[in-house]
């Protein structure tokens, strides 16, 4: 597969889910629509991370070997992490928004929780073949 192709396939919907994030912190909070039944945002922090946690540890599955997966775990639970860190960071200069460390907490475990499901994919991939 071409170089050009790995990344449109694997490392470019990380890279849109990040900029995905960062557009919706930079909402104010009078503009941020009310969440009714889901008004226990963390649960969307949870999710909202933990896709960002797959695709990352997809897309640096393209560039690091499945054989290395605690380097690939590392290096997605790090970024992942740090991305979270600089998203709660931005919002602290957005009007209305405020750096939350609950937020960031909900924001790593969905990180961690993708990692626990990417390591289960993997593991069985391999058994399977």
């Amino acid at each position: 597969m071409s170089t050009r192709k790995i990344f449109l396939k694997y490392r470019l919907p990380a890279i849109l889910w990040a900029v995905l994030i960062f557009i919706a912190s930079s909402i104010p909070s009078k503009a941020l629509p009310r969440l009714g039944l889901f008004s226990w945002d963390k649960l969307l922090h949870i999710g909202e991370f933990g896709i960002f946690g797959l695709l990352l540890a997809r897309a640096f599955n393209s560039w690091l070997s499945t054989e290395k997966i605690k380097a690939l775990v590392a290096l997605t639970v790090s970024t992942g992490i740090l991305w979270a860190l600089l998203d709660e960071v931005h919002q602290m200069f957005v009007p209305g928004r405020n750096a939350n460390v609950y937020d960031f907490l909900a924001d790593a475990l969905g990180v961690i929780i993708a990692q626990v499901i990417f390591i289960q994919v993997q593991q069985r991939r391999l058994r399977s073949t």
